[in-house]
This record gives C-alpha cells, sequence and structure tokens, in this order.
C-alpha cells in the first residue's frame, strides 16, 4: 500500500481533524483516509447528477423526431 506524508499541517487543523477522528472513533489516519473517500464519492455523485441532468436535457430536446437507426446509416455509406 503506498503512503502520504503531510508536511507543515497548521496546528489548529490537526487538532480538528484528531477531535473529529475521536468523535467518529478512528484513528487519525483512517479519518483521513474517509474524508478523502467521502470527499471524491461526493465529486463522483456531482458529475453523475450532472451528465444524468445533460442527458435528460438531450432525450427532451430530441423527442418526438424519428431517428434512423445507425446500421442502416453505415451500410448505406459502404454501399457508396
Amino acid at each position: 500500500m503506498s503512503q502520504l506524508i503531510l508536511n507543515n499541517i497548521n496546528p489548529p487543523l490537526l487538532e480538528k481533524l484528531k477531535i473529529r477522528a475521536a468523535n467518529h472513533q478512528r484513528t487519525l489516519e483512517e479519518e483521513l483516509k474517509a474524508i478523502l473517500r467521502e470527499a471524491l464519492e461526493t465529486e463522483q455523485a456531482a458529475k453523475m447528477k450532472a451528465f444524468s441532468e445533460q442527458a435528460a436535457h438531450m432525450r427532451q430536446a430530441l423527442s418526438g423526431r424519428v431517428h434512423t437507426d445507425s446500421a442502416e446509416l453505415v451500410r448505406e455509406d459502404r454501399d457508396r
């Protein structure tokens, strides 16, 4: 497993992290891992939400239109 070393952490910030870890009954290392995991999961969820909203908008914009099967278009292009 890889290591991550953080130097020159602001002492008040470090104290808050230790308190947070104690409140969650975790070690400081476990708490830092949890914070990183939560941050990445939140970021991923936000990206998925934005993608879903964009896809819904595109579906709405294209609704009611007739769409040609892409296989037909490829066949037509190859036959030229």
